[in-house]
């Protein structure tokens, strides 16, 4: 098969993880592509489609082979060899959120799917109703609300809470970290009553949205939106800083070319 026959078109629909592990899977994808020369599109099913433009392949896709790689394969470089072997073969569909996961070695590929994978013009008017504060003029700190539960409970399972300091212990880290001190820190977090509670306390700024995990299906569409300007938020930061481990700000931050740290 001739290399101009071959070509990946990069799917996101419903139980394709978050926009976070989406996007990490997909640069894994359009990093494969660029080093051997393969045509790389985009085809979003999943309701957040609506408020996003992207790179489609310029024909029919229905007789396109479909394969999903997911976390339990053996290790990440098989995910890699089966990718790699697509391209020998096929036109071909691809849906994963475990390619090439490594943040260093994938940021610089993230950021340059913006050319690829942007929000349509629809979304930057809603995003301005509701986000007033300029790009780069504010800090984002992120916590996982099953991290704060987990933590706060004293829970010992470290598959879920992804670490075992306690999270005001990071969050004072965090804050001592920060130098500039004129910038408002905005916390991001899935719990609304946690957004209230940490901001009180330590006197954090929040949004008035609630973002979901964009994995789930059955969700109203305002909650895809308000998913989709809280990750946009995070990427439009002057910095950004995890409290626990989290595509979600990882990924949002390395999309907006914007300075990450992780406090563990």
């Amino acid at each position: 098969m001739a290399d101009s026959e071959k070509c990946i078109v990069f799917r996101y629909t419903y139980h394709c993880a978050g926009i976070g592990d989406f996007l990490r899977a997909a640069a894994g994808a359009y990093l494969l592509c660029k080093e051997r020369n393969v045509p790389f599109y985009f085809d979003i099913t999943h309701p957040i489609g609506k408020w996003l433009e992207w790179k489609k392949y310029p024909g029919d896709i229905s007789d396109f082979k479909e394969d999903e790689y997911r976390g339990n394969l053996p290790n990440k470089l098989s995910v890699s060899d089966a990718i790699i072997d697509i391209f020998a073969t096929h036109k071909h569909i691809v849906r994963s959120n475990y390619i090439l996961s490594n943040y260093d070695t994938l940021s610089d590929e993230i950021y340059a799917l913006r050319g690829l994978l942007y929000p349509r013009p629809e979304f930057e008017l809603e995003y301005r109703r509701l986000i007033a504060i300029p790009d780069r003029s504010y800090i984002c700190l992120h916590i996982r609300y099953g991290d704060y539960v987990l933590l706060r409970e004293g829970h010992p399972d470290n598959r879920i809470a992804c670490s075992n300091t306690p999270i005001d212990e990071r969050i004072e880290r965090c804050l001592a970290t920060i130098k500039d001190k004129s910038q408002p820190v905005y916390l991001i977090t899935d719990n609304y009553d946690q957004k209230i509670e940490l901001s009180a306390k330590y006197g954090f700024k929040y949004t008035n949205i609630q973002p979901v995990h964009t994995s789930y299906t059955l969700r109203p569409e305002h909650v895809y939106l308000d998913t989709l300007i809280e990750f946009m938020f995070i990427s439009r930061a002057s910095h950004v800083y995890g409290l626990s481990q989290s595509g979600f700000s990882q990924w949002g931050a390395a999309y907006g070319g914007t300075p990450y740290t992780l406090i563990e």
